[in-house]
């Protein structure tokens, strides 16, 4: 799993967001077959937090993907303004 993550970000952080939603969801597979045969509760709270994190990500890179690769406001984060 350590692999996953940078692999992940570093297509995201690039703007690949195909390639980085592709990774975000074999993520979340991965995280919910842990899950599923997960005993310990320490580390299934982990695994918990790690998924839903992973699901907000995916859930951007996808609003992102639907707009046709644009992002929201601004690509530094600041809000527009109307005029």
């Amino acid at each position: 799993m350590e692999d996953i993550e940078p692999t992940t970000l570093h297509e995201d952080n690039a703007r690949n967001y195909a390639n980085a939603f592709a990774l975000y969801m074999n993520a979340l597979k991965y995280f919910n077959t842990h899950l599923k045969y997960e005993k310990n509760p320490k580390i299934k709270d982990a695994i918990t937090q790690k998924f839903t994190e992973y699901l907000r990500w995916a859930k951007e890179v996808q609003a992102v993907l639907d707009d046709g690769g644009r992002l929201g406001p601004s690509a530094n984060g600041d809000a527009a303004v109307a005029t």
